[in-house]
């Protein structure tokens, strides 16, 4: 077997031994592992840390890119344009002012950058092209519910994460 550390060959005298038995290479391993202790303790301390806000920045981030995958190929809702240099995750229904509908996919949808950021979204060719796409039902829908007040628990957001980061892994 090799010293995982100086590589040299040795014969191990204990059931799982990593190194050979030069002080160096021990302290070194040593060294190692705690390191290895401290990062993992690190993650589950700066996840404890982070606060409502974080969670949803986080969603937010996962959802996008998730809309990105799942219309990933069509055209920009708004204006129709098949060559988008960059695709945004375009709401239809604001994310900041509507929360009800900040995480219903079918409020968001692939746009050009241009349409969502430098035209506020096109909202008028949007309309159009949203009820073609899911319906006048469902659109209503949306639009009944956008206006009202939600607020997720931690836990619900978390579980939001994982749904979405699952779905991505699905589309790609």
């Amino acid at each position: 077997m090799r010293c995982k550390i100086c590589k040299d060959k040795f014969k191990p005298k204990y059931f799982r031994q990593k190194t050979c038995f030069e002080p160096s290479c021990i302290l070194e391993w040593k060294d190692k592992v705690k390191d290895k202790e401290w990062k993992a303790e690190k993650k589950v301390l700066k996840d404890k840390l982070k606060t409502y806000s974080d969670h949803v920045k986080e969603l937010q981030v996962i959802f996008n890119k998730f809309i990105r995958a799942r219309d990933n190929g069509l055209p920009c809702i708004s204006c129709g344009n098949p060559n988008m240099k960059k695709v945004n995750a375009s709401h239809y229904y604001n994310a900041n002012n509507h929360y009800a509908v900040r995480f219903n996919e079918d409020n968001v949808h692939s746009a050009c950058e241009y349409c969502n950021t430098y035209l506020s979204g096109n909202l008028i060719p949007y309309r159009e092209a949203l009820i073609k796409k899911i319906g006048l039902e469902r659109f209503e829908y949306i639009a009944a519910i956008s206006n009202d007040t939600v607020k997720y628990s931690i836990a619900e957001l978390i579980e939001m994460k994982v749904i979405y980061k699952d779905k991505i892994k699905k589309l790609q």
